[in-house]
């Protein structure tokens, strides 16, 4: 079943056209052949001639046979009546598969369609969620420091950073759109981590009682996370300006994250 459905896969519309055809051809030949023999079609009272136009009017014959119209015009005898038969069914079975195909295709396009509008809401998400917490560290930075509400701030980069690296890479996604994209959530997570970076730094400025171990799984996420993001850049890069960009963003925000695990060695 496996196989047959792998072989189906890879049937393409012309491929299943031509085998029609094939058929189509194949049968007429068959139904001129038997023009010499006693089992011919009839056409118009009287067997079919063994001429051009015989031939002719056995490959129509077959071709109205195999899309089931039958005009009445030519009619089978003896064992043209089971070949008809044959050729009918073989190319009821083909249109079956055809139109099976147009449905599959079709179905790809709409789960492309989801995928597409799953990463974009995943990328924007993450987007607001960074913006979020750059403007939450931002407000505990220019305050007295409290170890829970430091917690929960980096819990909320922490999730919002989890819930994009779960995100499905889509390789077949539009090239500029891709990169476009990329650019966005590498500056939004570029900025988050200086944030970052300078939340420490308050934080050891201030003397808190805070532990640097207590952020290992969020910087592990922020390497995670620059993971991703240079394996969805080898899908779609390219040597255009919009591409080298985004790479150049790319190395920044390695930078960053670089300077944010020099910043945790601190004691």
């Amino acid at each position: 079943m496996k196989k047959l459905a792998l072989v189906f896969e890879r049937l393409t519309f012309i491929r299943i056209l031509s085998v029609w055809l094939m058929i189509v051809l194949s049968f007429g030949i068959i139904y001129y052949g038997l023009s010499y023999t006693n089992q011919h079609l009839i056409y118009n009272g009287e067997p079919l001639g063994n001429d051009a136009l015989g031939l002719g009017n056995a490959i129509y014959f077959s071709f109205i046979t195999a899309t089931t119209i039958g005009y009445g015009d030519i009619a089978p005898f003896g064992a043209s009546k089971v070949l008809a038969i044959l050729e009918a069914l073989t190319s009821m079975i083909l249109f079956g598969v055809f139109i099976g195909k147009i449905v599959s295709v079709k179905q790809e396009q709409i789960l492309e369609e989801i995928e597409e509008l799953s990463l974009e809401e995943a990328t924007n998400k993450a987007i607001s969620d960074l913006y979020l917490f750059r403007n939450q560290a931002k407000e505990i930075i220019g305050k007295k420091f409290n170890l829970k509400e430091i917690e929960m701030t980096l819990q909320s980069l922490r999730s919002s950073l989890v819930q994009f690296n779960g995100s499905k890479i889509k390789v077949q996604e539009d090239h500029d759109k891709a990169l476009m994209r990329l650019e966005l959530i590498s500056n939004s997570i570029n900025f988050s981590l200086s944030r970052f970076v300078e939340l420490l730094e308050a934080i050891r400025k201030h003397k808190t009682d805070w532990k640097n171990e207590s952020t290992t799984p969020t910087v592990a996420e922020c390497q995670k996370t620059l993971e991703t993001l240079y394996a969805q850049y080898n899908l779609v890069k390219s040597d255009d300006e919009l591409s080298n960009k985004v790479r150049e963003k790319l190395e920044d925000l390695n930078k960053t994250l670089a300077a944010l695990q020099k910043s945790l060695q601190k004691p």
